[in-house]
Formats: structure tokens, C-alpha cells, sequence
């Protein structure tokens, strides 16, 4: 819980506004929770800053709290986990901090001020050390990116080994810096969620963390004892053939997406594996067949066209996956839209064209080609490498791996 910044600093309210504050929704429920690993209440952690800190916790013409004061409260979150976790904690204590980013400030706007301010942050943000970047998201079955107004990303970072899921509002981006930088998979998702997504959420990305981030404000509603009876109808559904082929395949291009590719023997890729499973054994003789027609790159993304089919046609391809320096970087169902180039080859272009329009930030730096691989089951082969000298013909089907 994120303290609404009179919480933290009543003694900037008029006295007549301090006599009449009456006890908070939240500390009703903080009363009612005892003393609870679960949750974390920041007011203490802030409070305690103040004394060190002064008045630049939160900006002068904003609701929000500063970058200096999400950091305080990110180290209690933190601290809040163990001991473990130390290793993995930013630390930033005695780093430069500056004001610096002027903007016009909600609570200057609400009041019709002509006004702008600056962030109290510190300038390492930006530097060599932080240096987790942006990836692809995969929504739980069900859920599309509309359902999400506000956002949903996630961030990598190979330096570390854990991963968190976030469910956030606003504070949070203040905040994401430091939690993205404390794990190897942050995933954020900007709203509130409901038990079914909750569920779905952890069933997908299976994380270590889950941090549900709330300022004080918005705790409107008392909380409803409600995910028991998500967890029976999800229990219940599992017998669903329909259903469970949905969940696997979310899953399996969850995992791909955040897959390490093993080299074994001749400097050549053998499997896909994400932590200590193995997600996809790499064939040359996959009975597969496809080709990427076009690669093209404007407006910050990298657009690929191409088409895929299984030689058999009793087994679809689940999904195209691209990957570069053994990092993968984007996946997307197979057969995902109607391409001219499924139709150049006699093809469904619903099951066998492919569009892949990437972001050029998910790319690592660095020199080397782009690999696009078809995936089918938990198998999986190169179509071609964009921008290197082998495969620059299509795959032909070949017998082999079933």
C-alpha cells in the first residue's frame, strides 16, 4: 500500500482539514489484517525518510510520490521478502539525487494553476546499471491488450534469476526502475485485478513475486473472499480438452518468449529451455515447410511476412518464434493473419500465413541475424536467419520427427 501523500505529510494541511480526517479505509483494513507477511504497508517506511528526506518524497504539485520516494518504498518492499533477496536489491543510498523533468502536475492542473515541476530522482536511472529492457507480453487465455486501457509490458533482465508479476496503478512507474532491475522477468499489468485474472495471470507466468501495488485512495471497496470459488471452476475446467489446449499453448509461447537457447555440440542451438525445463527440441528434419517472404522496417518496429504448414497436415504449427544471439524476441500464433504469401503458395492463409511486427527495443544490440523458427508441439525448426548467409531459401518438408 502506497500512502496518499497527506498520510505522509499532514502537517502541510490547513488545521481545520487535519481536525476532521477520520480513520482511513485502508487502516480499517490494516486493523482488521493484524500483523500479516502479506501486506506492506509504506506509511512507516516514509515516515522514517522524512527525517533524511525532508520534503522531496512526494512532488509539491502532484498526488505522486518522487523517484527518491519510490525508492524508499521499493527497499521496504524488498527488505519485506528476506534475506534471499538481498543480493538482488538496488541499492542507491548516497547516490546523486536531482530535481530535474519540469511538467505541469495533476493536482496544479485540478486546481487551474499555470504551473510545472520537477522529479526528485537519481540520475543513475539512466546509467549501465540498469539495464533491463522491454519484451514481449503474452495475455492468459481470454484476456486481449483492449481489456487493458492502461498497459500491460514486461521487462528482461539476464543479470538476475527471479521473476515478479506486478499488478499496479500509477505509482508504480515511479517505482519500475528498481523492481525491473531486482528481476529477470517483471511483468506489469495497470489495473486492478479481478479473481479470474489474478488466477489466470499466476497460472500463465508461474512467478516467484506477485505484487498487487495500491495507493491508499483507491481502497474503495472492502476486499470479497471470492478466489476459492475461481479456483473450483478452474479445477473443474481442466477436464475441458478445449480449454486445456488454450492454457498449454499460452503457456508454451509464454515460455518460448522467455526462453534461453542451448548450444550443444557443433556451435548450433538444440533446445529451448526456460529455468530448468525444456521447452522445444530444435530438428533439421522436422516435416515442416514454409519461408519468410518480406522483412521490412519502419516507425520503430521490424516487420516479418511469411508462411509455415506441417507436411502431414495432421498437426498445425502452434506458433512462429523469432530469436536473435540465442535470446528470444517475439512469438506469435501461426496462421495469426491472411497474408499474400500464404495465398502465393496454395495455402489457408488463416492457418498458414504469418505476420510478426516486432518492436525494434525487444531486439538485443549487437550484430547478427534474426532467426525465425516454426514451432509444433514441443518441437521446433529454423525457417531462415533474416540478415545471415544460411537458409535464404524456404524450408521444403522432409521426413522425420513426427
Amino acid at each position: 500500500m502506497v500512502p496518499d501523500k497527506h498520510s505522509v505529510y499532514p502537517e502541510y494541511l490547513p488545521e481545520r482539514v487535519r481536525a476532521r480526517l477520520a480513520v482511513s479505509r485502508f487502516q480499517q483494513i490494516a486493523d482488521y489484517l493484524g500483523d500479516t507477511a502479506c501486506l506492506v504497508d509504506l506509511r512507516q517506511a516514509l515516515l522514517a525518510a522524512k527525517a533524511q528526506d525532508k520534503d522531496r518524497l512526494y512532488i509539491h504539485t502532484d498526488s505522486h510520490w518522487t523517484n527518491l520516494g519510490a525508492y524508499r518504498g521499493y527497499r521496504r518492499i524488498m527488505e519485506t521478502l528476506g534475506e534471499e533477496w538481498r543480493e538482488s536489491t538496488v541499492c542507491m543510498d548516497g547516490g546523486d539525487v536531482v530535481t530535474g523533468g519540469a511538467v505541469a502536475r495533476d493536482l496544479a492542473k485540478f486546481n487551474g494553476l499555470d504551473s510545472s515541476e520537477g522529479d526528485v530522482y537519481f540520475p543513475a536511472i539512466f546509467g549501465p546499471n540498469f539495464s533491463f529492457r522491454r519484451t514481449q507480453t503474452i495475455l492468459p487465455e481470454g484476456y486481449t491488450a483492449d481489456k487493458f486501457p492502461l498497459g500491460v509490458f514486461s521487462t528482461f533482465n539476464e543479470k538476475r534469476k527471479k521473476s515478479v508479476v506486478v499488478f499496479r496503478d500509477s505509482f508504480t512507474s515511479s517505482m519500475e526502475p528498481f523492481l525491473s532491475s531486482s528481476f529477470r522477468h517483471a511483468t506489469y499489468y495497470w489495473t486492478i485485478p479481478s479473481d479470474d485474472l489474478f488466477y489466470k495471470v499466476v497460472e500463465l507466468e508461474r512467478p516467484d513475486v506477485v505484487i498487487e501495488e495500491r495507493a491508499e485512495r483507491y481502497f474503495k471497496d472492502a476486499p470479497e473472499a471470492g478466489l476459492d470459488k475461481i479456483l473450483a471452476k478452474y479445477d473443474a475446467l481442466k477436464c475441458d480438452p478445449l480449454h486445456s489446449l488454450g492454457c498449454e499453448r499460452a503457456w508454451l509461447m509464454n515460455s518460448l518468449v522467455r526462453g534461453k537457447f542451448v548450444i550443444a555440440g557443433e556451435k548450433k542451438p538444440s533446445c529451448i529451455v526456460y529455468g530448468n525445463v525444456q521447452i522445444a527440441e530444435i530438428f533439421d528434419d522436422l516435416p515442416l515447410e514454409g519461408a519468410v517472404e518480406s522483412v521490412t522496417q519502419a516507425n520503430g518496429r521490424i516487420t516479418i511476412v511469411g508462411w509455415t504448414r506441417s507436411s502431414g497436415q495432421d498437426r498445425p504449427i502452434d506458433c512462429i518464434l523469432a530469436v536473435k544471439a540465442d535470446t528470444a524476441v517475439y512469438v506469435t500464433p501461426a496462421g495469426n493473419a491472411g497474408t499474400d504469401a500464404a495465398v502465393s503458395q496454395g495455402l489457408q492463409p488463416g492457418q498458414s500465413g504469418f505476420v510478426m511486427s516486432i518492436p525494434a527495443t525487444f531486439v538485443p544490440d549487437g550484430e547478427g541475424p534474426i532467426d525465425v523458427y516454426a514451432i509444433m508441439g514441443r518441437s521446433a525448426r529454423l525457417i531462415k536467419s533474416i540478415g545471415g548467409n544460411d537458409h535464404d531459401r524456404p524450408v521444403a518438408a522432409t521426413s522425420g520427427k513426427p
